[in-house]
């Protein structure tokens, strides 16, 4: 079952939005979401707006890209 949805970074506000409309799974408290090539601005734009800490940041890279780097 899923149930339509939008993604939010933590502080909801207007720049924060995802995903306006999107079907999800029932999801429980720290469970994770990967985006592939969100783009530029998903980082510089994070603060501690409204009191919100800044996120921890993890960081994934391919094997073959890794060899490369």
């Amino acid at each position: 079952m899923t149930l339509e949805s939008s993604v939010w970074r933590p502080t909801c506000d207007g720049i924060d939005c995802v995903l306006k409309k999107v079907q999800l799974p029932m999801l429980e408290v720290d469970d994770w979401f990967y985006f592939e090539k969100i783009g530029a601005y998903t980082v510089s734009t994070a603060c501690a707006f409204n009191g919100m800490q800044t996120p921890r940041r993890v960081y994934f890279c391919d094997a073959a890209v890794w060899l490369v780097v």
